[in-house]
């Protein structure tokens, strides 16, 4: 068995890279939504454009 100090740091240093882990996780998970949020908002508006011309188009010819 490990002594009493070490056992200590090793249980310290795992402590640390777990918050720091977790940290990371939650900041990467909120940069996730925040991008899916902009691509939802870039395709709405691309949609809606394209539609736009569509009907432009449809418009013109006739």
């Amino acid at each position: 068995m490990l002594p009493a100090t070490l056992q200590f740091l090793i249980v310290m240093i795992a402590s640390s890279l777990n918050e720091r882990m977790q940290k990371r996780l939650e900041y990467k998970s909120e940069e996730v939504l925040v991008l899916k949020e902009i691509l939802k908002a870039r395709n709405l508006y691309s949609e809606t454009t394209a539609r736009n011309r569509a009907d432009d188009q449809d418009d013109l010819a006739s």
